[in-house]
């Protein structure tokens, strides 16, 4: 069973392999966007996420737009990385040769509504062009466990949805995709 509400899971675009952790969700199928739905006995079980955070910043100045037909605005986004924090596991060392190979990954960052039982599915992320590009430990005064940050790059972001119906039940899934353009790639 997952011990956080956040879950990621990994594979490498060239060899295929999957970069899995410790945890289990029942019935993580309707958790997926269609597009992983079917690869889904492969990738669990899942790593556990604590927490993650990313942001985005202009490369350029806006073009003012208007109404006037014709006119838009040029704006060209590029991500910063986006940075898990984790708990050591066993996906740890896969997390580590993924950063040595280099190689591109795809992933997906789900989060689950809070307080169900089985969790249902809330969002989540399905992220193209994934490497990881930092790997640290870090063990605060105080704290009884250490934890590990990890940083991604990436090339391109899908969140999809799954509202929740009045009697909270899942209904059908909602799908938006984004494409980031890094001048550092």
């Amino acid at each position: 069973m997952s011990v956080s509400n956040i879950v990621l899971a990994m594979e490498n675009l060239r060899t295929n392999q999957k970069l899995t952790g410790d945890s289990l969700l029942e019935s993580p199928h309707r958790m997926l966007s269609a597009a992983f739905s079917s690869r889904i006995p492969g990738l669990a079980p899942f790593i556990d996420v604590v927490g993650f955070r990313w942001s985005a910043e202009s490369n350029s100045t806006a073009v003012a737009g208007s109404s006037q037909r014709g006119s838009e605005s040029n704006i060209i986004v590029s991500p910063a990385p986006l940075i898990l924090t984790k708990r050591l596991d066993s996906a740890s060392a896969k997390l580590a040769a993924a950063m040595g190979s280099g190689d591109p990954h795809a992933a997906i960052l789900i989060m689950m509504k809070a307080g169900t039982v089985p969790p249902l599915p809330f969002y989540g992320y399905s992220i193209q062009g994934v490497r990881v590009t930092k790997q640290e430990v870090i063990i605060s005064p105080g704290e009884l466990e250490a934890v590990e940050q990890v940083t991604l790059s990436y090339d391109a972001i899908g969140m999809w949805f799954i509202p929740q119906g009045s009697d909270g039940q899942p209904q059908p899934q909602v799908v938006a995709n984004f494409r980031f353009h890094s001048a550092s790639r």
